[in-house]
C-alpha cells in the first residue's frame, strides 16, 4: 500500500529532528528558503504557534500535515511502478 510506504519516507525524514522544530529545521525538511518558512508558518500553510516573538513548531504536527497533503493515494502506484507517466 502506498501510504505505507510514504510513512516510512516521513518517519525517516524527521526522525533525526527533536520534538520541536526550527525556522532552520523546516527549512531542512521542505527545502525552502528562510523568508518562504516564515511565509508557510505566518500563513498558516504549516501548523505551528506563535509565542511572543517566536515560532512553536511541533514535529509531529508538521508530519501529520504532510502526511494529510500527500497526493499519493493508496491505490495509485507511485511514477516507475505501473506503465509510464500519462504526460
Amino acid at each position: 500500500m502506498r501510504m505505507v510506504g510514504m510513512t516510512r519516507h516521513l518517519d525517516a525524514l524527521f526522525d533525526c529532528y527533536g520534538p520541536h522544530l526550527t525556522i532552520n529545521d523546516l527549512m531542512a525538511i521542505l527545502g525552502v528558503s528562510r523568508a518562504t518558512a516564515y511565509k508557510l508558518v505566518q500563513h498558516g500553510e504549516v501548523p505551528a504557534y506563535r509565542v511572543g516573538s517566536s515560532w512553536l513548531i511541533l514535529r509531529d504536527e508538521v508530519r501529520e500535515h504532510l502526511a494529510a497533503g500527500s497526493n499519493q493515494t493508496g491505490g495509485q502506484p507511485a511514477l516507475g511502478e505501473g506503465d509510464s507517466d500519462p504526460a
